[in-house]
């Protein structure tokens, strides 16, 4: 027959392990909201302390970079996640120019190790010089063009078994700077800009690509000329970087804001991808178990 001390010490045990349990659970529950994704970019000529044509890595909350692979492995301009396969793609249109970006005639599309950052070639886009590309949800992806040539201010479809593009809707802009899909309503939204037009603006434009029009055009409100963006896959903000190498958010209305210290190496791509977490049933079921042995193994000790 059990003590009142021993029956006192058998339930105090298992109130501490479920109080335990229920602390993990909720910590956990936290971090896996809080870490659900993580961004990856590509840095080229680079200002700063990164290496030129590198991966790495960037915290959506901090903004801490941490090198992915080896410098000089990852060349792309502008990357984008095919949310259908998982994998990571980039185009590469720019010849550096001692700081200075030219753009070729041709772009390179590629998909990148997002282990490693190293890259395979996939296809080329031929007399169509790539400013940005996206991937709708269904795994189509969109390229944006330069300002000038046959193609100028068009966003269109690019195979990617024979490179070959496919306008869509023209843009009555001057430089169509950035491309992302929101995972929510499904809209492509443009980052673009009237450089040296009149009226000077930096807008962000919402695209409805099955019927091919703009569906809205809003002024975007804040110091940063958007160079890259990509959704967050709650599609609740816009993460892009610009001219000056700052990493900023965005809300739908075009209300900007800094993330960290801000000011990154040469970002020239960038993209949200999800991080894997384990599920909070995995963690309840290894809790219970531990539960369930330490009181069976305090029923032993007191048989």
């Amino acid at each position: 027959m059990k003590t009142g001390f021993e029956v006192r010490n058998y339930r105090f045990l298992v109130s501490s392990v479920i109080s335990l349990i229920m602390s993990l659970l909720l910590g956990i529950s936290t971090e896996a909201v809080a870490q659900s994704f993580e961004l990856l970019a590509t840095v080229n000529d680079t200002w700063g302390p990164l290496q030129n044509d590198t991966l790495v890595s960037v915290n959506p909350t901090t903004g801490a970079q941490t090198q992915v692979g080896t410098a000089g492995a990852t060349q792309p301009n502008t990357i984008a996640l095919n949310p259908q396969t998982g994998l990571l793609y980039g185009a590469w249109s720019i010849q550096s120019n001692g700081g200075n970006g030219t753009y070729l005639n041709n772009s390179t599309i590629m998909q990148i190790n997002k282990s490693n950052g190293s890259t395979t070639t996939v296809t080329t886009v031929t007399d169509t010089p790539l400013t940005s590309i996206a991937f709708s949800a269904g795994g189509t992806l969109y390229g944006s063009t330069i300002y000038s040539g046959t193609t100028a201010n068009q966003i269109g479809t690019i195979d990617l078994s024979t490179g070959a593009f496919t306008p869509i809707v023209a843009l009555p802009v001057n430089t169509i700077a950035a491309l992302a899909f929101s995972p929510t309503n499904g809209l492509l939204y443009a980052s673009v800009e009237n450089l040296g037009g009149s009226p000077y603006y930096f807008n962000l434009d919402a695209i409805n690509v099955s019927q091919k029009t703009i569906l809205s055009s809003t002024q975007i409100n804040g110091a940063f000329a958007i160079d890259n963006m990509t959704f967050a896959p709650d599609g609740s903000e816009i993460f892009f970087t610009n001219y000056s190498y700052w990493l900023g958010k965005m809300d739908l209305n075009g209300n900007e804001s800094g993330v960290g210290s801000g000011q990154l190496g040469d970002i020239s791509g960038i993209a949200a991808v999800p991080v894997s977490t384990p599920e909070p049933s995995t963690f309840l079921l290894l809790g219970a178990s531990l539960a369930g042995l330490a009181v069976m193994r305090l029923r032993r000790r007191n048989s």
